[in-house]
């Protein structure tokens, strides 16, 4: 069916369909542009440390909801924090000196300087590919359940308790 004409006779000019303009992105360089603001507001998020005590899946709905991310960019987004959070403790156990220094004063730095937990600091070490790291922690570990376990907030088995008699 032809299209109405105007009154006068002449023919109106149509705008192209996407066709990129000189003077500004065009609409696919607009979407990867919003992804990238999106994904860097998702990291700024994950590392703040406020953030960085919250369950896991509370900042996967915030991601979804708020920022209107996919799984796999949710996804993407913990890797780059953990990155992020991760690179100047990398840095600080790449320095020779460093190296040279117990392995014990090297993870309160870690922790007291750089805010990081047990979890971070372990995988910091991992990274750099200290062998010392693995049995400082497996013993850290044990350290801390055999403390947990000693402490008066957790209760003593009941010896009248039907699980303990044979």
């Amino acid at each position: 069916e032809p299209e109405p004409q105007p009154d006068d006779g002449s023919v109106p000019e149509r705008a192209p369909i996407a066709a990129p303009r000189g003077d500004g992105p065009d609409m696919m360089q607009q979407l990867q542009m919003q992804q990238l603001e999106r994904m860097q507001l998702a990291v700024e998020f994950l590392t703040t440390p406020a953030c960085r005590s919250a369950p896991k899946d509370k900042k996967v709905d915030y991601l979804k909801k708020q920022l209107k991310i996919s799984d796999k960019e949710v996804e993407q987004a913990f890797g780059k924090a953990q990155d992020q959070l991760l690179q100047p403790a990398l840095d600080f156990l790449s320095n020779e000196q460093v190296r040279a220094q117990p392995i014990a004063k090297r993870v309160s730095y870690l922790q007291t300087k750089l805010g990081l937990n047990d979890k971070d600091v372990s995988e910091a070490f991992e990274r750099i590919g200290d062998a010392e790291a693995v049995p400082f922690f497996k013993a850290r570990r044990i350290t801390m359940a055999v403390q947990f376990r000693a402490s008066a907030s957790f209760p003593a088995p009941n010896p009248c308790s039907p699980l303990c008699s044979a």
